[in-house]
């Protein structure tokens, strides 16, 4: 289900890249007088092909946030029910924890995608 999940968001990111390339240009811009539907169709006419660039990008900023979220929740899930298996007597607990691991998981899963992120939208620009 994960990989089907980064799958789909490979694919939509991908088709929406230029759009995504259109947005983050016209937020860089240092002209603020500008129309924005002008804006995005004089960067089309000037090099379609430039609002791709960057776009191979997009296949580890689908795969590897996943890969590494669906790792560190199964670990952390793994361990957690362990201990709580182990040193608690009330079954209500057990109903919290994964919200607390899930949470852990996101937060680790930003290490390795903001620098993809950020290397994406300069290559953008």
């Amino acid at each position: 289900m994960a990989l089907v999940s980064a799958c789909g968001n490979w694919i939509g990111d991908a088709l929406l890249y230029p759009l995504d390339t259109i947005s983050t240009r016209l937020k860089a811009s240092k002209h603020h007088n500008h129309h924005p539907f002008h804006f995005a169709l004089s960067t089309i006419q000037s090099d379609r092909f430039a609002l791709f660039k960057g776009v191979q990008l997009s296949f580890p900023a689908a795969f590897i946030p996943s890969l590494v979220y669906l790792t560190v929740y199964d670990f952390g899930m793994k361990i957690v029910s362990h201990y709580v298996t182990k040193y608690a007597s009330h079954d209500s607990i057990k109903l919290a924890f994964p919200f607390f691991v899930s949470s852990m998981a996101q937060f680790i899963t930003l290490f390795p995608y903001l620098p993809v992120d950020v290397v994406r939208t300069r290559v953008q620009v």
